[in-house]
């Protein structure tokens, strides 16, 4: 359910991305509307931003992230959500530019590991001096 999409944290983000369809047969990329929470490692996704239940969840437990640029000639800003063993599903997802991409990697990275609480510190008191 899609309640938690009103709620955003600074490591959350949302907006539109291509998806790749999970079928066998299907490679069809749909645009899809993307709420990552960093809490609790997840991303659902859905038809668009007003929509009040999530078609799926991507769990970003025990996986990674890397940018695949030979996926599709037609949607060269491609990331993967790859999971580290097993027979899980891998993510292929689509940006609209590198600079969309890079921001995607970067937010489900800090997802999946968070800084630890003394580099926070760290990077707030580097702010503030």
């Amino acid at each position: 359910e899609l309640s938690i999409m009103s709620s955003r944290r600074a490591r959350d983000k949302a907006g539109f991305l291509g998806k790749e369809g999970g079928g066998r047969r299907s490679k069809a990329v749909r645009r899809r509307y993307m709420v990552l929470k960093a809490e609790p490692k997840q991303i659902f996704y859905c038809k668009k931003p007003t929509d009040s239940k999530a078609l799926g969840v991507i769990d970003l437990a025990n996986t990674d992230v890397v940018a695949n640029d030979t996926r599709n000639k037609k949607r060269p800003y491609c990331f993967e959500i790859v999971p580290r063993g097993g027979n899980e599903r891998t993510f292929y997802l689509f940006a609209d530019s590198d600079d969309e991409r890079r921001e995607w990697m970067d937010a489900v990275r800090l997802a999946i590991q968070p800084p630890k609480a003394a580099d926070d510190r760290k990077a707030a008191e580097a702010e503030a001096a």
